[in-house]
């Protein structure tokens, strides 16, 4: 297989779905708590899990990324503990696709 063939069989493997694309549990966000499923434990975030994350000191648990869907725009937000577990660091980086699916979260209408 050429080079060009591999890049064209890569881009149709990867191509990015239409926001109209079957949802996988990462990207059907909950209606309470617009959140998706845990990236690390594959669980559906519910307002029962919400609230335990918000309760969450820092020294004990671990990890946890999932997409957030604010009104006009998508975060991946990684919520963990500090380096010392005293409190923790949130991290939020603005997408447009979900990184498991592909599915294109924006409509073609939105602006960031």
């Amino acid at each position: 297989m050429t080079r060009k063939n591999k890049v064209d069989d890569l881009l149709t493997r990867f191509e990015r779905k239409p926001i109209n694309q079957k949802k996988c549990s990462y990207c059907a966000f909950d209606s309470e708590t617009h959140m998706g499923a845990d990236f690390i434990s594959g669980s559906q975030i519910d307002q029962t899990f919400k609230e335990q994350i918000d309760r969450w000191d820092g020294t004990n648990w671990t990890t946890v990324t999932y997409i957030y869907a604010h009104k006009d725009y998508f975060e991946l937000v990684t919520n963990n503990p500090d380096s010392e577990c005293y409190s923790r660091v949130l991290t939020c980086t603005t997408i447009e696709y979900c990184p498991k699916c592909g599915r294109r979260l924006l409509s073609e209408n939105t602006t960031n």
